[in-house]
């Protein structure tokens, strides 16, 4: 077995002199890494050997380059847990080996600490294997070719599959068929074939039929018996579409029907209106339909047609009454058809389906739609259209007034589509061409965007944010230039000094512009600082840039950062460079004379959440010198440091002083960082540091008090459904669960009533029923009420009423109850609404009475009695609640 071991230690700082020797953070640095597989082969998941000197625990992170994908791809899950430094490691990785060369970093730091380098370690090694092709235990298979015979090409028909495959063992196959109707892709073989004959033709006979219009296969090979080198579950897999148009096939299973038309006539196509779909469709027997309507703001398709219709004649026209009305925009319907009373040839659960949309515009628009733009053009040039760019789309549309851009990119590894033109651009011309710049660069393989265009300065028509978009895909293949490395760094020395902010002069290597990027230790926060104010602007290599940096030096080492990379291009290394190097400038002070701080104490009657914390400081210089003072905190919700004091005025050598700082203490742990310098040192500068922490008291929380009102009750039992069902149960199941939730987030809860039979008024009079129910949350000094209801009518949905005689007391709760609780339920909304009710005119607190659905309607009903849908309606009224608290 041939392979080559390359190891490449890149020197890193192994611990950062700090000028206060009583806070010294002393961190690891990495000794060795070997693989323990001693013929390492393609394919294996490796083993690696680590070591580290300096800490007594540390955590390892490890990093393997893919030369496929170009990035470098974590293979330890993130650090690994604290582990025991000054010793051996070992770690499985989480990828296989790859033919040819393998190139690891390893990364380490201190176990719990933050790391001291801005990319994320204290310290790397690069490690590189190589494996050749010939070294492999087994050649991994390829699929060499997959095709349906053009007689299946069918919609209906359950097709073979024939494949071939390189390698030199038996191989299983796995495929899978993308559904567009439930967005997934579906396993058509019922997992892995048995083992077979890798060169021979498999014929594969799959348990989906084909769909009308392009049918996209995934088709998967591993070697038999053996565990795939890819963990997504394959050795390698090839995409296969076949299109297939309407069957005209004869002889029984083409007869399936498909939908020949549907339309909705153009004085129905308004906002509000329940339009009629007018269908027809294809077949040699009787049909039934099914119609859904997309909706934008739920994001889910809603049946409109009650599910399927009764047998109808295909060739006749259907008229179809939608139970929904348009909403304003695009309407997207998808129309399904099968054979009347027969089981559905696609599992999803059609024969076939046709998708159709309209757009209605406002009801008083009488200009019509035919004036919205759309996307008529999108190019990027040939010499943009490569690995690392930023390219330029260039873009016109049609359209009689100006318009706005919207660019997206589907991210294939966060499976994101990620906006790449920050918003919509400014007005433009839409027949004028637009050049756009991306945000995102392009990387190798298949790049999909979509193009979004508006109508300047208007609300889009479609409820997803556009007037119309256009889908445009290139692919990339041409690789990116040379990795630039700086080869030469000069710190100015004149401005190496206390509070000096010297120029650092850079030289590079690179075949095109570079950008320059610099990072200063800051010893006293523990972090790295940018002190470039990011990337400088693009620069010509080989000619000195001098880079002015934004923060001044500090006593002792002052320890650089310097990145480089392509100038346009997306960083190669996961840190956001594509090479650096570290320069230290050292600043020496007179230890003699400057200040150490002797004391700094915190004033114990204010460390409660949300207070303003004091400091007792003091310190002594060594000439004597007053001394200035300056507080930072770290903020735990912003992740950084900020001031939180001005320099005091200045206090005499050895006498104390008290800081007021200017944030408040947030909750845990609080770092508070104090500076002490001579006074008449200018600059923002310290000459000794002390950290101290904090740890915020919480105060008890004053708990509110809620009244819980389950509707009725007693003899009363509400509203009935036509098959019994009480809303006294409902109303009493939904409440109970509903109070142990608030209990269980640290309410008073009391309830009117927690039981169905035995009640604390004459059920049988409903006036003293409620009077019982506001005096009960009045004397009891409640800080909320909620009523819980079914509601009644022949209606669905839900809806929650407020005051209408106290609309600003009760208004704010009924809003945020009903948002919450149509979110958790799913049911149609009904709205928060204003109501003359006894229960919610006599009580003194915001109170709300919750209509949950619909009792007499069946839908309605059969949720209403499941205890899963009455845990979610309970959820969903604590979210209200918490949400009007928080509001």
């Amino acid at each position: 077995m041939l392979f080559t071991l390359v190891l490449n230690t890149l020197g890193l700082l192994a611990s950062i002199n700090n000028v206060n020797a009583a806070t010294t953070d002393t961190r690891p640095k990495m000794t060795g890494v070997e693989m323990v597989e001693k013929s390492p082969a393609a394919g294996v998941y490796p083993t690696l050997r680590l070591s580290s000197t300096g800490c007594a625990a540390v955590q390892y992170s490890v990093y393997l380059y893919s030369p496929t994908k170009k990035i470098w791809e974590n293979v330890s899950g993130g650090y690994t847990t604290s582990v025991a430094g000054n010793g051996t490691y070992t770690l499985k990785l989480t990828k296989p080996l790859h033919s040819g060369e393998n190139s690891f970093s390893v990364w380490v730091k201190k176990s719990g600490s933050t790391p001291i380098n801005s990319g994320g370690y204290d310290d790397f090694q690069s490690y590189r294997v190589t494996v050749n092709a010939s070294s492999t235990s087994e050649i991994i298979p390829e699929i060499k070719s997959a095709s349906i015979l053009s007689t299946e090409q069918k919609a209906g028909i359950y097709p073979s599959l024939r494949v071939t495959s390189t390698g030199d063992t038996k191989v299983q196959y796995r495929v899978y068929l993308y559904s567009p109707v439930s967005k997934i892709w579906e396993d058509v073989t019922g997992g892995y074939t048995a083992p077979v004959d890798s060169a021979s033709t498999t014929s594969l006979k799959l348990n989906k039929p084909l769909h009308e219009g392009e049918n996209s296969f995934s088709v998967w090979v591993k070697r038999a018996d053996r565990d795939p080198i890819n963990k997504a579950g394959y050795d390698n897999f090839l995409s296969y579409r076949v299109s297939v148009g309407t069957s005209d096939n004869t002889e029984g299973e083409a007869l399936l029907p498909t939908v020949k038309s549907a339309t909705i006539s153009a004085t129905q196509q308004k906002v509000g209106i329940k339009p009629i779909i007018s269908l027809t469709s294809t077949g040699s027997e009787n049909v039934q339909y099914r119609v859904y309507l997309y909706s934008p703001t739920k994001k889910i398709w809603e049946d409109v047609s009650g599910g399927y219709t009764g047998a109808v004649s295909p060739s006749s026209t259907y008229n179809l009454q939608s139970n929904i009305a348009l909403h304003e925009g695009e309407n997207s319907f998808s129309i399904w058809v099968k054979r009347a009373g027969k089981v559905p040839a696609n599992s999803a659960g059609y024969d076939n389906f046709l998708s159709y949309r309209i757009n209605a515009g406002t009801s008083d628009n009488t200009e019509g739609e035919a004036l919205l733009p759309t996307v008529k053009s999108a190019t990027i040039s040939a010499t943009q259209q490569k690995v690392g760019i930023k390219p330029i789309i260039s873009l016109t549309s049609t359209g009689s007034e100006n318009v706005q851009y919207r660019v997206f990119l589907y991210s294939s590894t966060k499976k994101i589509w990620e906006d790449i033109s920050n918003g919509y651009t400014e007005a433009v011309n839409p027949s004028s061409i637009y050049n756009l710049q991306s945000n995102i660069a392009l990387q190798k393989g298949e790049s999909s965007f979509s193009i979004w265009v508006k109508r300047a300065g208007k609300t889009p028509v479609n409820k997803e944010g556009y007037d119309n978009f256009l889908s445009y895909r290139i692919n990339v293949t041409s690789e990116s230039n040379t990795i630039p490395e700086i080869t030469s760094v000069n710190v100015d020395s004149s401005g190496i000094k206390l509070g000096g902010y010297p120029g650092v002069t850079l030289k590079s290597s690179a075949d095109v512009n570079v950008q320059y990027r610099i990072y200063l230790y800051s010893q006293s926060k523990g972090i790295w600082e940018d002190v470039s104010n990011g990337y400088t602007e693009s620069v010509d290599p080989s000619t000195p840039t001098t880079v002015k940096i934004t923060k001044p030096l500090q006593p002792g080492s002052n320890t650089f950062s310097i990145w480089v990379k392509r100038a346009g291009y997306s960083p190669i290394d996961p840190g956001g460079y594509d090479s650096y190097v570290h320069d230290i400038s050292n600043v020496t002070v007179n230890a003699d004379k400057t200040p150490k701080i002797s004391e700094a104490t915190v004033n114990s009657a204010k460390v409660n959440e949300g207070t303003i914390p004091e400091l007792t400081v003091s310190a002594s210089a060594g000439d004597g010198s007053n001394i200035s003072y300056k507080a930072f905190m770290f903020s735990n919700s912003k992740g950084q440091w900020v001031s939180s004091s001005e320099y005091t005025d200045p206090i005499k050598s050895g006498e104390k002083t008290t800081i007021s700082l200017s944030t408040p203490l947030e909750s845990g742990t609080n770092k508070v960082l104090l500076w002490a310098k001579r006074a008449w040192i200018s600059g923002e500068v310290y000459e000794d540091y002390k950290i101290v922490n904090i740890d915020a008291i919480r105060p008890a929380p004053l708990k509110k008090k809620i009244i819980v009102d389950p509707g009725h009750g007693g003899k009363d039992p509400g509203a009935l459904s036509a098959s019994g069902t009480r809303e006294r149960d409902i109303a009493l199941s939904v409440g109970l669960k509903l109070g142990s939730i608030l209990q269980s987030t640290g309410y008073e809860v009391l309830y009117t009533r927690t039981q169905n039979d035995v009640v604390s008024w004459n059920s049988l009079v409903q006036s003293e029923s409620l009077a019982y129910r506001t005096n009960f949350a009045n004397s009891n000094g409640a800080d909320l009420f909620v009523s819980i209801h079914c509601n009644a009518g022949g209606g669905t949905g839900t809806e929650t009423f407020y005051s209408k005689n106290y609309v600003s007391k009760d208004q704010a709760l009924a809003t945020s109850i009903q948002q919450e609780l149509v979110a958790s339920i799913g049911l149609y909304n009904r709205g928060a609404k204003p109501g003359s009710l006894y229960v919610l005119n006599n009580t003194k607190m915001p109170a709300s009475l919750v209509e949950l659905a619909f009792i007499d309607t069946l839908s309605d009903e059969a949720k209403l009695k499941d205890p899963v849908f009455q845990q979610k309606a309970a959820n969903g009224i604590a979210n209200g609640i918490a949400k009007y608290w928080n509001r």
